[in-house]
């Protein structure tokens, strides 16, 4: 079994349920910031990680990075994707939040370890600015404790969405 997948299934244990009781319901428990290889995320060898991911965590972004993100520091090229998630409560709850997905081609280095754009900060335009305008969306469209898909969409944002 691949390490990634050893480590989701530690942090099931090491995550407290609830971290912060004054926040909305799926923001309330331990939060998970891993990087994955592919294989765990696409592969039906895998199946059962995913299905305990999606069981003990709510998933707020997928960012699939470049194959060569790695190649700099392991001289391997591994496709890999950065995983944030936070620990449910309750494993029965089912997620009510869109995810947010991302791909990043650049991280601020190339492959012969020189400095390049980095598409996940710095630019005013990278995935982290992305990601904060979503998430802010997503808590604007709560009615109290509860999402509202409604309020989500009016907001210019719905499933399946791009934003550029």
């Amino acid at each position: 079994m691949k390490g990634g997948a050893l480590f989701v299934g530690t942090a099931i244990y090491y995550l407290k349920n609830v971290r912060d009781s004054s926040a909305l319901p799926e923001w309330r428990g331990g939060k998970l910031l891993i990087i994955l290889d592919e294989g765990i995320l696409n592969t039906d060898d895998y199946k059962e990680v995913r299905q305990l991911i999606k069981k003990y965590f709510y998933i707020k972004a997928i960012i699939s990075l470049s194959r060569d993100t790695f190649v700099p520091v392991s001289s391997t090229s591994t496709k890999t994707s950065v995983l944030y998630a936070i620990k449910k409560e309750d494993p029965d709850a089912v997620q009510q939040e869109p995810i947010f997905f991302a791909h990043v081609e650049k991280v601020g280095i190339d492959t012969r370890k020189r400095v390049c754009a980095n598409h996940l900060f710095n630019s005013g335009n990278d995935i982290l600015s992305k990601y904060m305008e979503f998430k802010k969306k997503v808590l604007s469209s709560y009615i109290e404790t509860i999402f509202s898909r409604q309020k989500f969409a009016e907001q210019g944002l719905s499933k399946g969405t791009i934003v550029g």
